[in-house]
Formats: C-alpha cells, structure tokens, sequence
C-alpha cells in the first residue's frame, strides 16, 4: 500500500537524476537519488487496491498531505465501484487505471475502467454529432455538437466510447451546457421532462479539424435556414445553438446539407438600377469618383484614361468569382502580377481548390491617388456586413 500511496506524493522526475551536457566537472547534477519505492506489479497494485476496499469509505491517508485513496461503491448513478482521490474542499476524482503504477486523476471520467488523458490514446480525433429532445412532439429540437478527443489507432469501440464521454461532458452535462439550460427552462414552465436523443446517421468522424468545421458550420447555417422559413412551416424549429458559424469557404458542405433536406437559395428580387441612383447616402460614405470605369473596360485601359485628367489617380476595383470577393486599389496594371506572401489575392490563386474559376477584375472606377486608401476602405466596410450573411457560402476575402 505505502508503494501505490507514495506516488501520489512523487513523481518519476523526482526520484530521477539529471545528467550534465555542459561541464565535465559536474556529470550528474544532482547525484543520483534512488526511489524509495521499485515500480509497482499488477499483483501489487492489486493487493494495495484490496486494502483501500478493506478501509472502507474513508480510505487512507496520502502520507504528507490532507488527501484521502478510497474505494468508492456502487451507486445509483453506477453498477461498479471506483478507486477514488478525494482531497480537502473538493470533490472525488477518479484514479486512472491504465496501467499499475499510474495514479493520475486529470481528465478521468467516471467509468468502469477510468483512463487519464496520458491512457486515452495518442491519436486525436474530431466528432460532430446532433441532439434532439424526444419528449418534445411539439416542436423540433435541434443541438449540434462538436469535441476533440483521444483514441487508440484500430481500436472502434474505444474510439466511440471516448468521443460520447467527451460529448456528453462538454456540452450535456455541464449546468451551462444549452441542453441543461433547454431543461431547466422546461422545468421553469411545467413542460414534460426532455429526453435526450442522438439522430442515428448524424455522428461523423474527422481527422482534420478544418474539415470538421466545414460540416459543422453548413449544418448550422441549414439549421438557420429551416428557421426562417417558420410560420410558413408547420414545424417550429428550436435550434438551442447560442452561436451560428456562416460556411464561408465551405459552399461543397452547404450544398450538400441543403439538399439532403430539401432547401435552396434562390434571389428574391435585386435592385435596379433607378433604385440603386435614389438611395440617399450619407457624404462620408460616398465614393468620390473622378471617372466610372465602364461595361467591360479593363484595369489598364481605365487607368490609362485617367492620364486625361492631369493629376494622379488611382483605381478601385473588385477581384471576384463565386467563391471569393475582394476589394483593392491600384495605380499599376501589374497589380497582382507579381508573386508576394502578403498578396490575399497571389494567396488564393496559388491554394485555390481546382473546382475553382479563375477569378475576374472588374474596375470601379478612378479616386485621387492620396486618397485611395481611405475610399477603398469604404468598400471593405460594406464587404464586413455582407460577410456575415449567408449568401450561398461566398467567402469573402479582405484585405
């Protein structure tokens, strides 16, 4: 028992020595200190395990400290009992069992064969999955939920079972969690008790935490859209995500969910021209142009008319296709010519997915030179509001 005991006083690194790379007079600093305790066997941890059951539910003392080993019983909550670390003001953690000689508590989850975040696996995977109240015949409940977890390569069911438990500790079990609030808010108004539901076919696996988010966000952003579409829908959607990431650059993933229930995006009406002339805007947010490029004029031919005007312009222009928008000045034709690392623009056309067009520029028209910056910069406020619509999954891309 003082073996097991002992190690939740000490560490390896503490009964370890450090070897010197840097003087030959001082080889070993300090000398070599022996543990106390050789490793524990499974026969010994084993024995100490029986002992902490034999104490009962106070266990032992950890010697040096205020903290407690015990064994805790079966409860209501569990048909097993687990070797617990209780220590002053605090609630019990449970003791990893991964191997022998380890005694950590973090990250340990109350389960039949606990396992700290050292045992869980070396390998990091992602996890989505969606929720849903099937007490509530009423409306539709729905609750996306994303965790990073650890795994064993090859191992299923391990993989599985670690993603649930994380899943369900960080987003159901949590008194803050949005499914504990949906409860207590239930409860408030004398709703029948909600019943926890995981929608089969919805959990997926990823590797790549970027293609996780892809997923996760057009998930959301359908979700929102069902939303909307009420009271035209005889179904009310209850979506109990406080927050809604937009697919900007996930327009594939979008598509996908949209189709797979059902909606589409179409234009509702568009702004004519007439119209677009009679809106009143405030003086500091007009552009004032020298010269309006015109249909299909390119940047150079623009620019070289602006040399009529005697003094120096630049041009303001977009750079567009129906993935990405961006919003630029220039006073070159060569803009975007040549390759620089700061260059959104060189960025996106050297990454870009190959199911991507090339992208257009279309000129806007002529500004002062001196004050190129301070105009574009107008647009990029536009372009900021607009990013935060879901406008069929168009990523924008700022300067």
């Amino acid at each position: 028992v003082g073996k097991l005991v002992f190690r939740f006083c000490t560490s390896d690194e503490d009964m370890g020595s450090q070897q010197s790379t840097t003087s030959d007079l001082t080889p070993l600093t300090p000398e070599i200190v022996k543990g106390i305790y050789s490793p524990l066997s499974d026969a010994e941890r084993l024995i100490a395990e029986n002992k902490k059951r034999e104490a009962g539910p106070d266990g032992l003392m950890v010697r040096g400290t205020n903290s407690r080993v015990a064994f805790s019983l079966p409860n209501t909550n569990r048909s097993y009992g687990l070797f617990v670390f209780i220590a002053p003001n605090s609630k019990q953690q449970f003791i990893c069992s991964g191997n022998a000689n380890c005694v950590k508590t973090k990250s340990t989850m109350m389960q039949e064969a606990p396992k700290c975040y050292s045992h869980k696996g070396p390998q990091i995977g992602f996890v989505l999955a969606q929720f849903t109240d099937g007490a509530n015949k009423k409306n539709d409940v729905i609750l996306h939920v994303i965790a990073s977890f650890t795994f064993i390569y090859g191992d299923a069911d391990g993989k599985q079972n670690n993603a649930t438990r994380i899943v369900e500790y960080n987003h159901l079990h949590q008194n803050n969690s949005p499914w504990k609030l949906y409860c207590n808010e239930c409860e408030a108004a004398k709703k029948p008790t909600p019943e926890l539901v995981e929608l089969e076919g919805r959990r997926r696996y990823f590797d790549d935490e970027d293609e996780l988010m892809k997923v996760y966000a057009a998930r959301q952003t359908t979700t929102l859209f069902q939303m909307l579409l009420y009271p035209d829908t005889t179904i009310r959607i209850i979506c109990l995500n406080v927050m809604i990431n937009f697919p900007n650059g996930a327009y594939k993933e979008l598509a996908e969910e949209m189709d797979q229930y059902g909606l589409e995006l179409r234009i509702h009406d568009k702004l004519s021209s007439s119209a677009a002339t009679a809106i009143n805007l405030n003086e500091d947010e007009q552009i004032p142009f020298l010269l309006r490029a015109e249909m299909g004029e390119g940047l150079g031919t623009l620019l070289s008319r602006g040399k009529e005007l005697k003094e120096k312009v630049a041009a303001l222009y977009f750079v567009s296709n129906p993935y990405i928008l961006y919003a630029g000045q220039a006073i070159s034709r060569t803009v975007h010519g040549i390759s620089n690392l700061n260059d959104p623009v060189i960025n996106y056309k050297n990454s870009k997915p190959s199911s991507h067009p090339d992208y257009k520029m279309v000129p806007i028209g002529l500004v002062r030179q001196e004050e190129r910056t301070t105009e574009v910069t107008k647009i990029h406020v536009v372009l900021r509001d607009l990013r935060d619509l879901p406008c069929s999954g168009q990523s924008l891309v700022l300067v």
